[in-house]
């Protein structure tokens, strides 16, 4: 039997069994430890080493409200991050924007590092347009988002570099001039 989530054997697992002379048939199940050290339960949990549990997408849960992505990026309960290299991403919060309406908000907050929220001011966020406009924002994270227009939205910014390796662009359908007049 060949386990998807590892595309190994289960025989390379070793099963843990505790079982005693007065008690054959215990109530709990015994995981398989697998050679990474995940224990994987009989009914289809899989505990990963460092506590957390493995998610049917990939993800892993932890106890504490954590949730690992696919892509290995931690992603806390308040929407900051903490990526790959351990690098500390905070969520942007209300205060950070001006503007009241989607594709009207201007970031005006001192962080040259943010994630970006997914509802601004109770408004869910599709429209970024001239958000980043002469500002020295360096890294903007949005790892699931509903974003579709990007119009201008870095244009004029001042910093020398931008880091948008973790901005999903997944669902942009326009982003003319996004970078217009850009250092």
């Amino acid at each position: 039997k060949i386990n998807p989530l590892y595309g190994s054997e289960m025989l390379d697992a070793i099963w843990i069994d505790s079982r005693s002379e007065e008690d054959p048939e215990p109530e709990t199940t015994y995981p398989i430890i697998h050679p990474n050290g995940d224990k994987e339960y009989e009914d289809g949990r899989i505990e990963t080493s460092d506590g957390g549990l493995r998610q049917a997408d990939g993800s892993i849960k932890y106890p504490n409200g954590d949730v690992r992505n696919k892509d290995g990026i931690l992603v806390h309960p308040d929407g900051s991050v903490t990526l790959n290299d351990g690098t500390y991403v905070p969520i942007a919060t209300d205060a950070d924007f001006s503007g009241t309406s989607d594709g009207n908000f201007k970031y005006t907050g001192a962080k040259r590092s943010i994630v970006l929220p997914k509802v601004i001011k109770g408004v869910t966020l599709t429209k970024a347009n001239y958000m980043f406009q002469n500002t020295y924002i360096e890294r903007v994270v949005s790892l699931d988002n509903n974003i579709n227009f990007v119009y201008n939205m870095f244009s004029n910014t001042q910093a020398t570099s931008l880091d948008l390796s973790l901005f999903d662009t997944s669902k942009v359908t326009r982003m003319d001039k996004m970078f217009y007049l850009s250092q």
